[in-house]
């Protein structure tokens, strides 16, 4: 059995020898393949059901239970990014000084440059 996308539509090919196996056999496991796969897919559209995996999320190393947290059910969320150097810093320095406006001051800073002069907006920093 191959199974493949083909025009937005699983597919799946199944081939046997027929020195091996009896065509009815095949038929019957291919029919009940199908049986089952169209009540995975209906329990799926089921509201409630379903979920993200870290296996879903390959950027990131990440636990079920962060997966769980940060991407929900998964239905809305397309993947996510790990924090660049500079956000992990951010962060941290939020964490370790919460109340500290260190990286405030910085952000509304830049977001004061124009876009038309960008360099002369750093330079005022």
């Amino acid at each position: 059995m191959v199974g493949q996308v083909v025009d937005g539509r699983l597919v799946f090919d199944w081939a046997f020898s027929t020195a091996v196996h009896d065509e009815a056999t095949v038929a019957g496991l291919a029919e009940r393949f199908a049986a089952e796969l169209t009540e995975l897919v209906g329990h799926c559209l089921t509201d409630g059901a379903g979920g993200a995996t870290p296996s879903d999320f390959p950027l990131v190393s990440l636990s079920q239970a962060e997966v769980d947290r940060l991407a929900g059910d998964g239905r809305d969320v397309e993947d996510i990014h790990p924090l660049t150097p500079m956000q992990q810093g951010m962060l941290f320095h939020t964490l370790l000084e919460p109340d500290s406006p260190s990286y405030f001051t910085l952000c509304a800073a830049v977001s004061a440059l124009t876009v038309s002069r960008p360099r002369d907006g750093w330079q005022s920093i």
